[in-house]
């Protein structure tokens, strides 16, 4: 969501044409990119090009992050399984199940 208003913010000063706006919204930019994409941000000129440039480097690092907290969350919920699991086995204590002496005893004629 941050990517988004930092994407609209960018074309909002982009649309304005105010380099003071331009610049602010490169530096609004700066806190939503990865190590790589801030020191790309860091070479913009606060221009129209520069601008565009910086919403595609926000996109790319949204992208990137959603689907890092996607493998997350699925992670996540793959290792809740199991744990759930073991504990349900833990629970009916499945591994020390017996027959109980009725089982055993044969039925009388």
């Amino acid at each position: 969501m941050r990517g988004v208003l930092a994407e609209q913010a960018i074309a909002r000063a982009a649309a304005s044409g105010d380099p003071a706006s331009m610049a602010s919204a490169l530096a609004a930019a700066r806190p939503l990119l990865g190590v790589s994409a801030r020191k790309t941000l860091a070479t913009l000129a606060p221009d129209r090009a520069g601008l565009s440039r910086a919403a595609a480097l926000v996109a790319k690092d949204a992208g990137l992050a959603s689907n890092l907290v996607s493998y997350r969350l699925r992670l996540l919920v793959i290792i809740i399984g199991v744990l759930m699991a073991l504990f349900g086995i833990a629970l009916l204590g499945i591994g020390e199940s017996r027959p109980t002496p009725t089982i055993m005893k044969a039925p009388e004629p």
